[in-house]
């Protein structure tokens, strides 16, 4: 298995699925106890219940895919941002059931809850108090958070009401069906060793991999694993990356086999109509004075 994503750890799989989780996710607690005063063990309690209300959300997204015979790739929980990277769907109304689903499911919890509430009376423990609010309060608060069409330029991440409301209004306007981009791209003539944070420690030779709004997520997957020769859990592990920081750069042994691995991953691109950039990179050490 490949490693986790930064800040991330690998809890689960279940199906083939990894479920990584970010450390941020432990700031969703302390957060919730801001607003609503917390009582010994409350703060962890807010914290485990909305550290489930963010999974049921990626739930929600899973269970679609797997519904619309997408494949699920991996989820990813984190305090903000939390993903569920799958296949792209193929049409507007599979597209517009992935996008709602999460919300669609939180929904059920809030009802579900409240009627619970309305049945039994509100919780006595801290406990149920604590769940309580986090699925009803917070709860509400996400899914109208999640609503509202957003994108910020720093991230890679829009909104489930943003992707909602470019694919309406595409369908409105009668243009053809593409799944919203909602990832960092960059010029084809990128080198990434020249941007802060791409090259990884070490690196001599290698290929770096830029992230395009055309190739699809199952391609990356798949042509990484077969000319790298490596696990379909490593080589998506990488084609997470590329999609959320834009590319990535992998070492490899020598430059001959960065330039063998660079040419097959792009003569495999173009048989399959994807103008997919690879490229064989070699990066000069720093000469140590002695």
């Amino acid at each position: 298995m490949g490693p986790a994503p930064s800040g991330c750890i690998r809890l689960y799989i279940a199906k083939g699925v990894p479920l990584f989780v970010h450390w941020t996710l432990l700031l969703g607690g302390p957060g919730i106890s801001l607003l609503i005063p917390p009582f010994r063990l409350q703060i962890l309690y807010f914290s485990l219940g909305y550290a489930l209300l963010v999974f049921i959300h990626e739930a929600g997204h899973a269970s679609a895919a797997v519904f619309l015979g997408m494949k699920v790739y991996s989820i990813q929980l984190s305090a903000f941002g939390a993903r569920c990277h799958t296949s792209t769907p193929k049409s507007f109304g599979a597209a517009i059931l992935f996008s709602v689903a999460g919300v669609a499911i939180q929904s059920v919890l809030l009802v579900v809850t409240a009627l619970l509430i309305a049945s039994f009376g509100y919780p006595r423990s801290a406990l149920g108090a604590s769940f309580v609010a986090v699925f009803v309060f917070t709860n509400a608060w996400i899914i109208l958070i999640s609503l509202i069409p957003g994108k910020s330029p720093k991230s890679d991440v829009g909104t489930d009401g943003y992707l909602l409301l470019t694919l309406l209004a595409n369908r409105r306007l009668g243009r053809a069906y593409a799944y919203p981009d909602t990832s960092p791209t960059f010029s084809p003539s990128t080198q990434l060793a020249q941007l802060k944070d791409f090259l990884p420690a070490g690196f001599t030779h290698g290929i770096e991999v830029l992230n395009d709004n055309t190739t699809t997520f199952e391609f990356v997957v798949t042509t990484l694993s077969t000319h790298l020769q490596v696990s379909t859990d490593q080589a998506t592990n990488w084609a997470v990356a590329v999609h959320t920081k834009g590319g990535i750069m992998i070492p490899l042994s020598s430059a001959d086999a960065a330039a063998e691995a660079a040419a097959d991953i792009c003569k495999d691109a173009l048989a399959n109509g994807h103008k997919f950039v690879c490229r064989a990179v070699s990066v000069a050490l720093p000469v140590q004075s002695g």
